[in-house]
C-alpha cells in the first residue's frame, strides 16, 4: 500500500485520532462512518473488501505502511518487557498485543503503560492469562521493533525489561540458586552482562532460542547496577537477587 493511497490516508487520519482519543487502532465500523466525512474521495468499505478480499487484509498491508512511516519509541524498559513475549495479532478487524503469563507481577506493570488491557484464561482450569492490549502506540512500537529496526537496546533498562519476562528462579542447593534466562536475546544479554561484571558463563542453544545462568556469585556483581533502588521492574525477580 502506498502512503498516498487514500484509502491509507483516510485510515492514517482515524488512527491518529483515536491515538488521541480512545487509544485504539479504527476498525471497519470507524472506516464506513469516516468515508462521509472525508474530504476527498475514498474507496467505501465495500470497494476495500472487493480489492484486498476482506477487509482484515486491507488493515495488514495498512499496519505494515503505517509502521514503516511512523517513528513510535518505546522506553527501553517496556520494549525489552515485551519482546518475544508479546504477539502483534491483526485479529478481530482491530489490531491488538497478545501477551501470555501466569504472573500478575507482570500484567500490574503492564497497567503503568497500557491504556486498554483485558485479562482473559487462556484455558480453563490453568494459571496462565491472555492479555489483550488495545494501544496504538504499543502496537505500532512493538511491530516497528520487530520488523523495521528489530535490534537489542545495550542499555540497563532493556535487559533488566527483558530478564523481567524471560527468566526463572532455581534452586541448586538449600540458601543457592541460579537464574536462568531464554529467549532469542540471550546472546546479547550474556555479553551485556558480562560487562557488568557477570561470569562469562556458556549460552545454550536450544532450538530457536537460547539459555544461560548466571549464579549468585553473578547476581551478587550485577544486581546492583541491573536493579538500583525504585527502578520499574519485577519485584519478585528484584528480591531474589537480593536475597543472592
Amino acid at each position: 500500500m502506498d502512503r498516498f493511497d487514500p484509502e491509507y490516508m483516510l485510515m492514517e487520519e482515524l488512527t491518529n485520532r483515536h491515538a488521541d482519543q480512545n487509544g485504539k487502532f479504527p476498525s471497519l465500523r470507524d472506516y464506513r462512518a469516516s468515508v462521509r466525512e472525508a474530504g476527498f474521495p475514498c474507496p467505501s468499505a465495500q470497494q476495500l473488501i472487493e480489492k484486498y478480499g476482506s477487509f482484515n487484509p486491507f488493515v495488514d498491508s495498512f499496519l505494515k505502511t503505517y509502521v514503516s512511516l511512523n517513528v513510535c519509541p518505546l522506553p527501553d524498559y517496556l520494549l525489552g518487557f515485551l519482546a518475544y513475549r508479546a504477539k502483534v495479532i491483526h485479529a478481530s478487524r482491530r489490531f491488538h498485543l497478545r501477551f501470555l503469563t501466569h504472573e500478575m507481577e507482570h500484567i500490574r506493570i503492564l497497567q503503568q503503560f497500557a491504556r486498554h488491557l483485558r485479562c482473559y484464561k487462556a484455558k480453563e482450569g490453568k494459571p496462565t492469562l491472555m492479555v489483550r492490549i488495545y494501544d496504538a502506540a504499543l502496537v505500532t512500537g512493538l511491530e516497528r521493533f520487530y520488523t523495521v529496526d528489530n535490534s537489542f537496546r545495550p542499555t540497563v533498562d532493556f535487559v533488566r525489561g527483558y530478564i523481567d519476562t524471560h527468566s526463572h528462579f532455581r534452586i541448586q542447593t538449600p540458601g543457592k540458586y541460579r537464574l536462568t534466562i531464554w529467549g532469542p536475546l540471550v546472546p546479547q544479554c550474556h555479553d551485556f552482562l558480562v560487562r557488568l561484571g557477570a561470569r562469562n558463563t556458556r549460552v545454550h542453544s536450544v532450538g530457536e532460542s537460547y539459555r544461560m545462568n548466571l549464579h549468585c556469585g553473578s547476581l551478587r556483581k550485577i544486581r546492583h547496577e541491573l536493579y538500583p533502588l525504585d527502578c520499574l521492574c519485577n519485584e519478585q525477580v528484584r528480591m531474589m537477587l537480593y536475597k543472592a
